[in-house]
Parts: C-alpha cells; sequence; structure tokens
C-alpha cells in the first residue's frame, strides 16, 4: 500500500513475461539482471518464461480443460479439417434424426415435449460447437451425451429419454375422430 496525503492508496503490480532463453554468456546475464532490475524500480513484477520454441507442442498452448470443452477443435488440430468437417456433420445427424423423430408424433402434448427436449440438446451443441470456434457467450457448455459430467449426462439422457419416451407412447390414446368437448351451460 502507498500512502498519498494520509491516504493509503493500493499499489498496482502489472505482471512481464520476460523470455530468459537466450542468455549464454555472463555479459548477457547482467544486462538482463539489469533489465529486470529497472522493471521492478518501475513497480512491475517481472516473470521468466524458460522455453525453447522448438519444445512447445500442441498440448502446452490448448487452453485449461481441452480435453472436455475443445473436443472438436483438438480432433480437427490433430486430424485437418476434412475429418474434423465429418465430426461435425455426424453431430449434425444426431440432431436431425431427433428432429425427425420430433416432428413424427401426431399427439400435441408428445409433439410440444419431443420438441422442447430436443430444443435444449440442440443449443447446448450449437452453443459448444461456437465455443470451439473461439465465440464462448457464457459458461462452457457440455456437448450432450458426450462431455464429461455427471450431471450434465445424466440430465441430457433425461431429455433423450423424455424424447424417445414421447415417440413410442405417441398413442395411448387416440381422440375420436368427431370429438366435440362438453361444455356446461
Amino acid at each position: 500500500m502507498a500512502q498519498e496525503h494520509g491516504i493509503l492508496l493500493p499499489v498496482i503490480q502489472v505482471t512481464l513475461g520476460i523470455d530468459a532463453t537466450g542468455i549464454k554468456t555472463p555479459e548477457q546475464q547482467a544486462e538482463f539482471d539489469k533489465k529486470v532490475e529497472a522493471l521492478r524500480q518501475q513497480k512491475y513484477s517481472p516473470r521468466y518464461i524458460y522455453y525453447q520454441v522448438e519444445d512447445v507442442t500442441l498440448w502446452d498452448i490448448l487452453p485449461q480443460h481441452y480435453y472436455n470443452n475443445y473436443m472438436i477443435a483438438v480432433f480437427i488440430f490433430l486430424f485437418g479439417w476434412i475429418p474434423g468437417l465429418v465430426l461435425i456433420g455426424a453431430i449434425g445427424l444426431f440432431y436431425l434424426l431427433l428432429f425427425a423423430y420430433s416432428f413424427r408424433i401426431n399427439g400435441k402434448l408428445a409433439s410440444a415435449l419431443a420438441f422442447s427436449c430436443s430444443q435444449c440438446l440442440l443449443w447446448q451443441g450449437v452453443l459448444y460447437l461456437l465455443g470451439n470456434f473461439g465465440h464462448q457467450y457464457a459458461s462452457f457448455p457440455n456437448l450432450p451425451l458426450i462431455s464429461e459430467g455427471q450431471l450434465s449426462i445424466l440430465c441430457n439422457t433425461i431429455l433423450l429419454g423424455l424424447i424417445f419416451s414421447a415417440y413410442r407412447h405417441d398413442n395411448v390414446m387416440e381422440e375420436p375422430v368427431n370429438y366435440r368437448p362438453i361444455t356446461s351451460g
């Protein structure tokens, strides 16, 4: 804390990354130490970076939890765009089949239930795909039925179960052709 006119003010330190990989001689080390000391006098907090560019791999630059949140992006990095687009197409085919089942349902309530559950699963997948391409609008969603997460897998399985249950038990009770509701009065 710095004190100015009797008021305590917080001292803000900015952290800077300093490349410390090219130091091979005592002269270079002394020059490096002078730069670090000059930065510290300017209220910077230097951090040393000891890595060689040749040693950096894909796994070093990926964000945290890449194995869960960025599965499509990692798949594209590892195998290329064509297999990545095939994977995205397979996910799209899953949603196409899901909505095809939802639209085949004749009952109004069952159809509405299946359509809304399909929408929940679809928007999770769309937001997951956008997040993989760098457009993250909120906390990272899960890819339904694939990403790890015990509660999300349970909820998405329940949604999928409701869709298929509505499809299977669509015609539990058929309405009569000439049905007229009885009204009082």
